[in-house]
């Protein structure tokens, strides 16, 4: 999550407004309904906390689809 900090907060210092965030889970916490998805320390959750803690000025653009949570990699 470091590294992804770190290059928010340089691209915007570059001038860059708003990144987009596309998670990537572990396999074990993926299953048929996505339900990682709606827990509220899920790694999107806890990096946009993160990001918005150190750089509160970034618009954050998150996708939310269910199919990286899904074992069946559909929505």
């Amino acid at each position: 999550m470091e590294l992804c900090i770190d290059t928010v907060k340089r691209a915007y210092n570059e001038g860059i407004s708003a990144v987009a965030l596309f998670p990537r889970i572990n396999k074990s916490l993926k299953d048929e309904f996505g339900s990682y998805a709606i827990k509220p320390d899920n790694l999107l959750c806890k990096t946009i906390s993160a990001i918005k803690k150190v750089v509160p000025g970034i618009g954050i653009i998150a996708d939310i689809a269910l199919d990286p949570y899904t074992i069946h990699g559909h929505d």
